[in-house]
């Protein structure tokens, strides 16, 4: 791989090392005077073949290097150690120059390459967003059980927000223990325990608890990700920006489609919390206030799917 800056065009990539030595002023053995300069990097190359160094008091075969331009018109192929041997600081700081350079055209590159698709992804943002079974209809029914809700009896709450934390979504029933378990369970700890004692039995399992976690966020990824990012970037000057701006839209477009399949199977743990039949599962909660029963099961008919 060779990435050559060209003048009047900018970066491109040739192939062949015989667009190296075509260059005019290229030379494979370039003889350094005392009062020689560098003038500036223009390429890199990356070969999985030795290139042998162009210094003719080198010629130290290596796999990668820069092609640099001397104040006197000579061209040739440099490693980093001859680089930094021969021009000192000058080539760290040109080299450093070229690499930024490099790396601002490759982001803009793949930025513009994203921009020009962005009538697409704005459309498929849509679809995963809109619609009865979309992510904004089941965010709104999710609500109802996320954080200190008043809509759900405290039990209720206190138990998903153990789930969560625990990622233990297992209900369990309380009841006082047997003669036979009372025994068994004081031979295991060597003491006497206190009477009345009980033991939990698991009832059921509560699937897709997953919805609740902060990084199942639906809003979280979808909106202020996906739809602020994709703003930024049909507004962003490209060509005028930043390297850090650069650099940053173009990590975080690299991260898109992960996003979509992140979304993908939060929804997918939504509609499974949110089924009829699973969110039933929450009833076998014990409540201390029995009205509060007839209301959950309001809230359970108005968020269920």
């Amino acid at each position: 791989m060779i990435q050559l800056n060209v003048d009047g065009i900018g970066f491109v990539r040739v192939d062949s090392w015989d667009d190296i030595e075509s260059i005019p002023g290229y030379t494979e053995d370039l003889h350094i005077s005392d009062d020689e300069k560098l003038s500036e990097v223009i390429g890199v190359y990356d070969f999985p073949l030795k290139i042998r160094c162009g210094i003719s008091t080198c010629h130290q075969q290596h796999n990668k290097g820069y092609i640099v331009k001397t104040v006197s018109g000579s061209v040739t192929n440099i490693g980093n150690v001859c680089g930094r041997k021969i021009f000192n600081v000058e080539f760290k700081e040109k080299k450093k120059i070229f690499d930024r350079d490099l790396a601002d055209s490759g982001n803009r590159e793949k930025l513009w390459l994203i921009r020009n698709q962005l009538d697409g992804y704005d459309e498929r943002l849509a679809g995963v967003l809109d619609g009865n079974a979309g992510a904004v209809a089941l965010e709104r029914k999710l609500r109802a059980f996320k954080g200190s809700n008043y809509r759900i009896p405290r039990e209720v709450g206190d138990f998903l927000r153990s789930a969560v934390r625990t990622r233990d979504s297992v209900i369990y029933h309380s009841r006082v223990a047997t003669a036979d378990e009372v025994a068994i369970e004081e031979a295991l700890i060597g003491r006497r325990v206190q009477r009345p004692y009980y033991v939990s039995e698991p009832i059921c399992v509560v699937d897709g608890i997953e919805s609740l976690h902060g990084d199942s966020d639906l809003k979280k990824i979808l909106i202020s990700d996906l739809k602020v990012n994709f703003s930024r970037l049909r507004e962003m000057d490209i060509d005028s920006a930043t390297s850090k701006e650069l650099k940053d839209m173009a990590l975080w477009s690299g991260k898109i489609e992960e996003l979509f399949e992140k979304a993908e199977v939060a929804i997918g743990y939504c509609r499974r919390f949110l089924d009829k039949n699973n969110l039933n599962k929450l009833l076998n909660i014990e409540l201390k206030r029995g009205k509060d029963r007839e209301h959950f099961v309001s809230v359970i008919k108005e968020s269920s799917i």
